[in-house]
């Protein structure tokens, strides 16, 4: 589905569309105006002008404005209403009247959305102007999603998807792409203190800010919504607490710390739960390696993020940790070389039998699924997509076998394999 128009773009639409109405009605002059008559017209220029005038000499330059700076639509408008009024039994208005209907409805949209995009784009000034003007804390955007979530994510772009389907947001997905750094501890507090609601809750996953912030690391925006009220004990469609999500961030820097040791192979992560306490225990970080870990690998780890790392071998904690699905595994490339030339012997995915193709790169989308990437004599990206988590069902895990590599002394000519 296309994103909708910007209210630039639908300003500009109806700039254009209302003055076509105007000059074929023959209402638009091209004489013109006495500037006098511009000073003191009052409101809708019903002072001075006749209600074509101030939709010609008013309405539509500051439309055009909106388009071209974009300038900022008001706060409310009821244009429409009062042409209604003023060309009350005139049987040829209806069309314009409809028109600025239609701009009533962009300015209403449009101020119903300044607030949760000023919080998307971290823009703290902008957020406390339009909470002082009394705009609604709690008062959803286009997307459904109300500002107190938007700020208690950090401004994560995997927030949407995250609201509507939470299981199918991975940690390594949250790794991979980092979020703004913007005063969102800032932004949170100005919603907090207009009388954003810490209860309020995104159905039918039941989840909460708390749970939202906790999930994406925000750990000073979850400890403002605790003091606002917040309850951690609540729980979300799947049962999960605030504090079940506390491991989510952990997990996605163990992906970010392990991208960066080669000799990491699998890591695997667990907890344990004490059901006396009802609580989780600090994560134990279980490492496959292929050889010693540098002296600082951990030197960037938070301090505040408790975790304790070991070697698995062959004793009982190392079983009971090899048990849970691995959060991290290094993919071996089996023997594809960045910049080779191969002949596809046989189809495979995007890959034709006969191609002659250089392998450019392996893609670790989501650490669980990836692709090899290859480029074809004419520059075409052509790739093998699979799930290398369980490499004995995933076609990158076979892509070898259906490639011949090609040394310098192959020659290929244009029609060669084809």
């Amino acid at each position: 589905m296309p994103p909708a128009p910007s209210v630039s773009a639908r300003a500009s639409s109806l700039a254009d569309r209302i003055t076509a109405e105007l000059q074929r009605l023959g209402r638009w002059s091209s004489e013109p105006v006495d500037p006098a008559r511009l000073v003191d017209m009052g409101a809708f220029g019903m002072n001075t002008l006749a209600p074509e005038e101030w939709i010609q000499l008013v309405l539509v330059p500051r439309l055009r404005e909106v388009a071209a700076s974009p300038g900022e639509l008001p706060h409310e408008s009821q244009t429409s209403a009062w042409a209604s009024r003023q060309l009350d039994g005139d049987p040829d208005a209806d069309a314009l009247i409809e028109l600025l209907r239609e701009l009533d409805e962009l300015v209403e949209r449009a101020a119903a959305n300044a607030l949760p995009e000023a919080v998307a784009a971290g823009d703290l000034a902008r957020v406390e102007q339009l909470l002082a003007r009394g705009a609604d804390p709690n008062a959803a955007g286009a997307d459904g999603i109300e500002p107190l979530f938007v700020a208690s994510a950090g401004g994560h772009p995997m927030l949407a998807r995250f609201l509507t389907a939470p299981l199918e947001v991975t940690p390594s997905a949250i790794a991979r792409s980092e979020p703004p750094e913007t005063d969102r501890v800032a932004i949170t507090r100005a919603l907090l203190a207009r009388g954003a609601r810490p209860d309020r809750r995104v159905e039918p996953t039941g989840l909460l800010p708390l749970m939202v912030a906790t999930f994406f690391g925000q750990r000073e925006i979850a400890e403002l919504l605790r003091a606002a009220g917040a309850e951690p004990r609540e729980r979300d469609a799947w049962g999960r607490t605030a504090d079940r999500f506390a491991v989510y961030p952990t997990i996605g820097r163990v992906i970010r710390l392990c991208r960066r040791l080669p000799m990491v192979k699998t890591a695997h992560l667990a907890q344990i739960h004490d059901p006396i306490m009802q609580q989780y225990t600090t994560p134990v970080l279980g490492l496959e390696l292929s050889a010693p870990l540098p002296a600082d690998a951990f030197a960037t780890w938070p301090p505040d993020d408790p975790l304790v790392v070991f070697e698995l071998a062959a004793d009982a904690v190392s079983r009971l940790v090899r048990l849970t699905r691995p959060v991290y595994t290094r993919l071996a490339l089996h023997h594809l070389e960045p910049g080779k030339r191969y002949r596809v012997l046989e189809t495979l995915q995007e890959l034709q039998r006969g191609d002659i193709v250089v392998f450019r790169l392996f893609d670790d989308i989501d650490n669980h699924y990836g692709r090899y990437e290859f480029e074809t004599p004419g520059g075409r990206r052509v790739a093998v997509g699979g799930d290398f988590s369980t490499p004995e069902h995933s076609p990158l895990a076979e892509t070898h076998r259906y490639l011949e590599e090609l040394d310098e002394g192959n020659t290929v000519d244009q029609n060669d394999g084809r």
